[in-house]
Parts: C-alpha cells; structure tokens; sequence
C-alpha cells in the first residue's frame, strides 16, 4: 500500500500529512489536481463502459436503484 501511496504522492495527486489526534497516524489527502484527475478517470470510464454490450440494461439498473 505504501508504494501506491509514494506513486500517487510523486504524482502530485495525493498529501500525506500527520493526524494531530494520534501520531501514529498519517492522514491521505486528494489535492486538486488528484480530483481533477479522478474526475477525468470517471468520465472516461464513463465512455468506455457505454460501449459495452448490454450497457443499456446496465443504466436502467443503475437509473431505478436511484430512485
């Protein structure tokens, strides 16, 4: 986990930072540019699932649960 973490870090899309209640603890946080990236990612996937065979059935699933 930790050699994602330093990945995702020397990519500028995550901080890592102390937790001030407990020292042992380090807090991961997404920066901007880790949400713009992650928003990109969505989108894409977004595109790519849509031309999956049976992606219609897919969406009305996904449509109904959310009502």
């Amino acid at each position: 986990m930790v050699y994602l973490l330093d990945n995702l870090e020397s990519a500028g899309l995550v901080t890592r930072r102390p937790d001030p209640a407990d020292r042992r603890v380090r807090q991961v946080l997404i920066t901007d540019k880790g949400t713009m990236t992650l928003g990109e990612a969505r989108e894409l996937l977004g595109v790519a699932e849509a031309t999956l065979p049976g992606s219609g059935q897919r969406q009305k699933i996904v449509d109904n649960k959310a009502k």
